[in-house]
Order: structure tokens, then sequence, then C-alpha cells
């Protein structure tokens, strides 16, 4: 798929990192030089990784939930309204950058290869697990297949009760829910049908999707394997632009089109929703302070790990985000 495709250039970048000097990594060698300690690091990271990822699922997921980024890139991923385990890594290539971020600790933290890696494949084999379907079978996924079907619960996974903790979590297919606090609109029965004729890639895309696609999934994406697969010397301020253009002009791009899109509409077809609705549904009538805080904790979990990894990538290898942050603070 097009998501392991994606993992192979994000592999052959870290790599490229490991050589280059721009990110160390601990060596075989260093671990048989000191079998219990090395032992320690290994099933240590071997432990952290999924747990790790529990984490950042659960608030990197909400974020791409945010209606600009849901309309224009995760919606493809749920138009799976009936999922199975070939679902999990049908995503947008935009949504694949951000959910490749849990590399995060083996880009912030000095550990072996085999931590990266394993994470690598954590990555890309655990959607088929949770993507598995309702039914009653040793691999089913009750809590992530309601997710599909309602689309604004179940966010995180069993294993860390966030969902519990934010009001987001449901626990049954009954439109009416005991535990459900958030603020999306009812999925019946009719608005479930509607969803499910619209689970298709087939029909023309609208003129914004066409307009989204070809600047964040074709220029950027192409500039950028450009300057890497030619090896362009970039400046620091060149190296953060194209950085930014590709990790973060997918956010504020969707943003902009969804809001020229509202106002391009004649006036009897506009939303009849506020701009705060129109901006964050379903996540609209959250406080203050916790749309804060869930905004913050998306962008550090999700989009931030990205920023500093390809920035690391383009720039000199003295310049990138270890060389200049996390070493010298070691320092």
């Amino acid at each position: 798929s097009l998501g392991a495709i994606q993992w192979t250039f994000w592999e052959a970048m870290m790599l490229n990192c490991y050589a280059t000097g721009r990110m160390p990594y601990i060596s075989d060698q260093e671990l048989f030089d000191s079998p219990i300690r090395g032992m320690f690091h290994v099933v240590g990271w071997t432990i952290a990784v999924p747990l790790y990822r529990e984490i950042q699922f659960y608030f990197a997921h909400r974020l791409i939930h945010i209606r600009a980024l849901y309309t224009y890139v995760h919606s493809v991923h749920h138009r799976n309204t009936d999922i199975e385990p070939f679902s999990g890594l049908c995503m947008h290539p935009v949504e694949h950058m951000y959910y490749f971020t849990s590399i995060a600790p083996s880009l912030y933290f000095c550990t072996t290869p085999f931590a990266f890696v394993w994470n690598g494949i954590h990555l890309l084999i655990s959607p088929g697990a949770s993507h598995s379907g309702y039914e009653d079978h040793a691999d089913s996924d009750q809590h992530h297949y309601l997710h599909h079907r309602y689309f604004e619960c179940n966010y995180g996974t069993t294993s860390f009760p966030l969902d519990n903790l934010f009001g987001t979590y449901r626990e049954n297919l009954a439109p009416k829910s005991k535990e459900y606090h958030g603020n999306a609109d009812g999925v019946g029965t009719k608005t479930a049908a509607t969803l499910d004729r619209k689970a298709t890639l087939f029909g023309a895309p609208e003129w914004d999707h066409v307009v989204f696609h070809l600047i964040f999934c074709i220029f950027f994406p192409v500039l950028l394997g450009l300057v890497l697969v030619n090896g362009t010397t970039l400046s620091e301020m060149d190296c953060h632009i194209l950085t930014s253009m590709v990790v973060v002009g997918p956010m504020v791009g969707a943003t902009l089109l969804l809001l020229l899109k509202s106002w391009t509409k004649p006036s009897s077809q506009r939303y009849s929703e506020s701009l705060l609705r129109r901006a964050l549904y379903p996540f609209h009538k959250d406080s203050i302070p916790s749309s804060i805080l869930h905004i913050v904790l998306g962008v550090a979990f999700g989009i931030v790990p990205a920023y500093h990894f390809i920035h690391m990538t383009l720039a000199q290898p003295d310049q990138g985000f270890y060389s200049q942050v996390l070493a010298s603070s070691i320092s």
C-alpha cells in the first residue's frame, strides 16, 4: 500500500541520518560490550514503543478529526465503514506522514536502529489487528469498529482509558450511548446508510480537493524528493520553509480551503453554522482550555516530530534538531 511505500522513504531517510552523523545511535558493539545494560535497553524499548504509540495515537488521531483535516485527509480512511484488516493502512498520504510520527522515541533519544525498525514493523502490522472487525475472534477490535461506524468516538485504544477520561468513549452500536459525552451529531440508521453509499473511491472530486491534492500530495512532496535525491544544499531558512510546506502546509491549507469553499457557495447554500463549529467540529462545544490542550498535544505528537525529522534530513549534519537542541543540552 501507499503506507508501506511511504514508510520505505522514512526508513531510508533515518538510515541516511544515521550514516551521515545527523542522528547518533547505539551500535551492536556497544550493546555487546555491556550485555546486561544492552539487554535492558533492547527489552525496555521493545516494551516502550507500543506503549508510546497508544498515547500518541489518541492525540494525533483526535487532531485529524477536526473538520478541516478530516475533510481533506482523514475522511479517505473513513470511507471504510465496515472495516477489515486491509483497511488499516488505507490512508491519505498526509495522514501516513502524521501516523509515522510515532517514530519520535528514535528521533528524540539515542537508541539502537533495532528500536526504530521495531517501531516501523509495529506501525505497519498493528493496524491490521485494530481493523479486524466486530466479529468475536481472537483479534477482533470492537472499540475501533465503533469509531469507523460513528467517527466521533473511540479515538484511542482500550489499553489506555483516554477515551473514558475525555468523554469520547462509546460502548456499543446503539445510536444512543450512555458513555459518550462528546458533542458530535448522532449517527442514526439513515445517516449510516448515507455514509455507506459514500464509502467509495469512484466519482469526480470537488475542486477544493483537487487543489489540496495538487499542492500537498504532488507539488511539495515531489519538490522534497528532488532536493533529497539530487543532494541539493539548502540554506537553513530554506530548510525550514520547505519542511513547513510539507508538514504544516496541509493543516493550514485544509483550513483555508474549507473556509473559502463555504464562502464561494450561494448564500442559500452556505453553512448555517458558526465559524467555530465549521473549524472545530466535532469538538466545537468543548471548553477553551480543553480545545487548546488537545490541539497542542495533537500538534506535539502528530506534527512536530515529522517537522523535526524532515528538517534534520534536509539540513546540514550540524544544523538538525538533534545536533542543535538535544546534543547541546546533553553536553
